[in-house]
């Protein structure tokens, strides 16, 4: 993604990148750390960012999603996005909400 931005004209300067997660979840967490408020663009798939942005706002943040094009029709990735926003939906209920 970070070459992506970069070949798409974004400054080195504006991009920070979080490499210590291992799901959508801890990466949102651990990338908040990272922000220097609570204003964020997400860059991801079109199919995922529906549960990106939900778990930044639970996290306190005023996120955007900008996505790629897609370059295909990823029907077994949507269908896993389904199930994984509820999975998400459910988890985020359980936890205390970030007020930032």
């Amino acid at each position: 993604m970070h070459d992506l931005l970069i070949a798409g004209g974004v400054a080195e300067s504006a991009i920070e990148r979080e490499d210590q997660s291992s799901n959508t979840l801890e990466n949102i967490k651990f990338g908040a750390q990272l922000a220097k408020g609570d204003e964020i663009i997400i860059v991801t798939d079109t199919y995922h960012a529906r549960r990106a942005l939900m778990v930044a706002r639970h996290f306190g943040l005023n996120a955007t999603a900008d996505c790629p094009d897609p370059t295909g029709r990823h029907i077994k990735h949507r269908l896993r996005e389904v199930i994984a926003v509820l999975g998400y939906w459910v988890k985020l209920r359980a936890m205390p909400q970030v007020k930032r």
